[in-house]
């Protein structure tokens, strides 16, 4: 039996099923779902065992994979990145961090800041995964970068016009950024 459920939404009590590993939580007698997803129960124990699935199935990053992320943060020798899709589907987010060696394969004197902007979607490659499931992410090849940009200046959609710079389709404002080389450049 599956069924779609809600954050909140109501299972059952306590004395009708086992509260399962995942998407439960239990309020007095009740059982509620804490995530949106579908419900499972699983006859083999008794009472039944309930849990909630999430939809978004949980992504473990592996190295050399080719992941979709949003800018959070730029700092001086690094950008903050939130993963939230690889090249088949969406996944449950996960912090990335681009460092300042991995952004560019050819020139290492520049500025994180001409790079990236907190907004900017990039397509990057992970690079390696630390023991506390920090995931370090590469832009370096030239078809990794920034994908889709907004203006600092005007909140409009920027467009690539070369490896390093995108204009504002609207203001036609030019902006530095470490562009995702696209086929028609």
């Amino acid at each position: 039996m599956s069924d779609k459920v809600f954050p909140g939404s109501f299972l059952g009590y306590i004395y009708e099923y086992t509260k399962g590993e995942s998407g439960v939580y239990q309020k007095d007698d009740k059982l509620y779902s804490s995530l949106c997803g579908t419900k499972k129960i699983s006859n083999e124990t008794i009472p039944p065992t309930i849990n909630v699935l999430n939809e978004r199935s949980e992504y473990l990053p592996v190295v050399g994979d080719v992941v979709y992320a949003k800018i959070t943060k730029v700092q001086k020798n690094q950008a903050i990145c939130e993963i939230f899709a690889n090249n088949s589907k969406i996944i449950r987010s996960a912090e990335g961090i681009i460092k300042h060696e991995d952004v560019k394969d050819d020139v290492k004197d520049f500025d994180m800041f001409d790079c990236f902007v907190p907004g900017d979607i990039v397509v990057a490659k992970i690079k390696s995964v630390d023991s506390s499931n920090y995931v370090y992410l590469t832009s370096a090849e030239v078809d990794k970068g920034v994908v889709f940009s907004r203006s600092t200046l005007s909140g409009d959609l920027m467009m690539p016009v070369s490896c390093e710079m995108m204009e504002c389709l609207e203001t036609h404002m030019r902006e530095k950024r470490k562009v995702a080389k696209p086929n028609y450049i």
